[in-house]
């Protein structure tokens, strides 16, 4: 006679030895079925100062590559990109008068004209000057590789950086000796208002040596009254390989818009009944009414010529120790019609920086950086009185 015990044991193997097989052969047809595995190559960025996996980074970290960028079209302004990336707005006013307000998590919400407490960085070279402030006039969209962003404090890696790192690096050039590219886009808002944007790119590879140089217009009737705008960009890069350890590469840019007009602002009601409209204060005094409202018409737009250039040289040292360095310089001639003001600014500046990087033993996750940044910046700034008669005094 059996325990019940025994009975239980003998079930419980039973039921086991039968699974086992039927088991055994969905594994098997499992494996059969299945497709190769393929391994993903792991994404590395550089905006930490240091070629790095970006699952690694003590930051919040976002890449926009050549693929979500080359397909946006007119490509005139950062909201076509940036949208893409959590965290960070891009206030598109449609002014180019202004330009876009730039918030990464809150910071840069307050900025009225250009982008504060948000670096921007174009091929290794800053945008943001030593008193906090960028402009995004002469960012080369259209040519962009790569953009990459920390979302977050970023001051002990690039100073005067409370909100956040924007990087825009130039695309690679093609590896062919010469390679032509142009590229046409227009379209309209109706009532006879067209805006359209040329784009030629040319560049190509020689050994040790390739570039790329791109030129781009824009011009644009604005969607409402007096928002006409033109501007023309040329972005060059010249890349030298002395060795297979060291590299030279020069950043020429260029912008030039002699036309910005600002059509301000309405009021709500005015706004939702006739959006294409503005105010008499914005105006031409050709185009003045006989009669205009207080104020007067005074023309309100800006104009502005910048001019940048950096050279950057990389040397590495085996696998272990590389050095970097790098200096730029720029201009920036200014004229911005606000109202009852006039302001006229001529702008230089420059900067260099120097760093020092030791790689990781193999096996081992250390390392090592240390560098040194240097920015001077230097404002003439004139601010003139003015009203619908014209020019007067100066203010400030």
């Amino acid at each position: 006679m059996r325990k019940p015990g025994q009975n239980c044991a003998a079930a419980l193997l039973t039921v086991v030895f039968a699974i086992a097989p039927a088991f055994a052969q969905q594994q098997d047809s499992v494996a059969a079925d299945s497709v190769a595995p393929y391994r993903l190559e792991g994404i590395t960025v550089t905006i930490s100062r240091w070629r790095e996996a970006v699952n690694r980074l003590p930051y919040a970290a976002g890449l926009l590559g050549r693929a979500e960028l080359q397909g946006l079209e007119p490509a005139v302004s950062l909201d076509e990109s940036l949208a893409q990336i959590p965290g960070v707005l891009v206030d598109n006013r449609y002014n180019f008068a202004l330009g876009v307000r730039i918030s990464v998590r809150g910071f840069g919400t307050r900025s009225q004209f250009g982008v504060r407490g948000v670096r921007i960085i174009q091929d290794g070279i800053p945008l943001t000057l030593p008193d906090g402030q960028a402009q995004t006039g002469n960012l080369d969209l259209a040519a962009a590789g790569r953009i990459e962003v920390i979302r977050g404090p970023a001051s002990a890696l690039y100073g005067n950086a409370s909100g956040g790192v924007i990087s825009l690096q130039t695309e690679s050039a093609p590896p062919v000796p010469f390679r032509p590219e142009l590229g046409v886009v227009a379209g309209g808002y109706g009532d006879d208002r067209f805006y359209q944007k040329y784009d030629v790119k040319l560049g190509g590879r020689l050994d040790r040596f390739d570039y790329l140089g791109h030129i781009s217009y824009f011009d644009t009737d604005g969607f409402r009254t007096h928002s006409e705008a033109r501007h023309a960009l040329i972005n060059t890069r010249l890349r030298y390989e002395p060795s297979n350890d060291s590299d030279l590469t020069l950043v020429v840019n260029f912008a030039d818009a002699p036309q910005a007009q600002n059509p301000s602002s309405l009021t709500d009601s005015v706004a939702r009944a006739k959006p294409d409209t503005v105010r008499d204060i914005v105006l031409p005094r050709e185009e003045c009414p006989p009669e205009p409202a207080f104020g007067g018409c005074q023309d309100l737009g800006e104009e502005f010529r910048q001019g940048q250039a950096g050279l950057t040289y990389r040397r590495a040292f085996g696998d272990v120790h590389e050095i970097s360095l790098m200096g730029y310089g720029l201009f920036r001639e200014l004229e911005n019609r606000i109202p009852f003001r006039l302001i006229e600014l001529d702008r230089l500046g420059g900067g260099a920086r120097a760093e020092y990087r030791l790689a990781p033993a193999t096996g081992r996750v250390s390392r090592f950086s240390a560098g040194i940044d240097f920015d001077r910046q230097q404002d003439d700034r004139v601010e003139r009185i003015r009203d619908g008669e014209g020019v007067g005094p100066v203010a400030l």
